[in-house]
């Protein structure tokens, strides 16, 4: 309501990727970003990741960020990207947070994320295919976001690692 220039998509819950790729469909713009509801990015992301794309003629590029808890206070260290990300490393683990990519449509059009994962693992799936295209990501080492970690999530994720995983 308060800028024309966001319009309002509603749709059925189907899962973030159906709504991520509802709001790629409608984009008009170059750039696609992904940022969850509870995720911040500072006043100054946007400009900081296109003026940054633009210095090192990238596709794709993602940033450092920092942990917030559900008051919004820091916790937990920032997650520091490296300065080159290959599709290699993304294969190994998943070096783009959802919040902090940006990626130019320009090279190869629009890219939208895999519905078939519903919610499980998609953000990381989409950085992983971009990054495959491209072969490479640029990581801005400047902390331009805030990634919000709730207790309960810290909670149910080590209880799934201890269940899939044996000591």
């Amino acid at each position: 309501k308060r800028d024309a220039r966001i319009p309002l998509l509603q749709q059925e819950n189907a899962g973030s990727a159906a709504a991520r790729n509802n709001g790629i469909r409608n984009a008009n713009g170059q750039y696609i970003a992904l940022l969850d509801s509870d995720d911040l990015w500072d006043a100054e992301f946007l400009e900081e990741q296109v003026a940054f794309m633009k210095e090192k003629n990238a596709v794709v590029v993602h940033c450092s960020y920092r942990c917030i808890d559900e008051e919004g206070k820091e916790i937990l260290a920032p997650a520091y990207c490296a300065p080159v990300t290959t599709y290699k490393d993304m294969v190994l683990y998943n070096r783009i947070g959802c919040l902090s990519g940006l990626y130019d449509t320009k090279k190869y059009g629009k890219i939208y994320l895999r519905e078939e994962l519903k919610s499980l693992r998609d953000d990381y799936a989409y950085w992983l295919d971009i990054v495959k295209l491209e072969g490479k990501a640029y990581g801005n080492q400047k902390i331009l976001a805030s990634y919000r970690v709730f207790a309960s999530s810290i909670a149910s994720k080590r209880k799934s690692f201890l269940n899939t995983t044996k000591v």
